[in-house]
């Protein structure tokens, strides 16, 4: 016989085990004890931990009494991404770089429902910033949130630029709803759509 037992996982960290390729999910917080004829294949594997993006944006709001922005870079483009970079732009932070840790896994992402079959689960990381806010907006990147405390700004509320990015990463230009397959040409045609993505 052979005995493998796991102490202490954390509540965030999802594991899974996959025992003679048969797969089911530990308690969290428990130790637990497989057992099995010896020659059978035991291994951990290490889930990602996914974050809806609501709750994403709540736990950053939650840190900080005053964000003047919130910038989500889609890179390399909204219509291919493959990974967010979020910049909260708030007096509060410590440096010009302040990586934020949302999450205490080792891996994790982001879900982004865009109304297709499947979210969307996207890698990300969260950098806070001393620097002041503005972006340029388009296919790299969106502000999902303006303070209407930012002068030469128009604000902009976190409902709205969380279905402004969302509208985007499924192909929808945000301004006219029109079905995009680049956002660079759509911009070049359209100066109006490129116009009202602005803050």
């Amino acid at each position: 016989m052979l005995r493998v037992r796991v102490w202490g996982l954390s509540a965030e960290a999802k594991w899974q085990c996959v025992l003679n390729n048969q797969h089911f999910q530990p308690q969290l917080r428990d130790s637990f004890i497989i057992e099995s004829i010896c020659g059978f294949d035991i291994k951990m594997v290490r889930e990602t931990e996914q974050i809806v993006l609501e709750s994403l944006c709540e736990k950053i709001t939650d840190r900080f009494e005053y964000i003047a922005e919130i910038y989500v870079a889609h890179a390399p483009s909204a219509l291919d991404v493959s990974w967010l970079h979020i910049t909260v732009h708030t007096t509060e932070a410590d440096s010009l770089k302040q990586s934020l840790e949302i999450t205490t896994a080792e891996k994790s992402a982001v879900m982004v429902d865009t109304g297709r079959a499947k979210p969307l689960s996207i890698p990300f990381d969260v950098m806070a910033t001393i620097d002041g806010p503005g972006h340029r907006q388009g296919i790299n990147g969106t502000t999902v949130y303006m303070n209407d405390r930012v002068m030469s700004a128009d604000s902009r509320e976190l409902d709205t630029g969380l279905l402004m990015l969302r509208q985007k990463l499924a192909g929808e230009c945000p301004s006219c709803g029109d079905s995009v397959e680049s956002f660079s040409n759509h911009y070049k045609k359209s100066r109006i759509c490129r116009e009202r993505e602005r803050i």
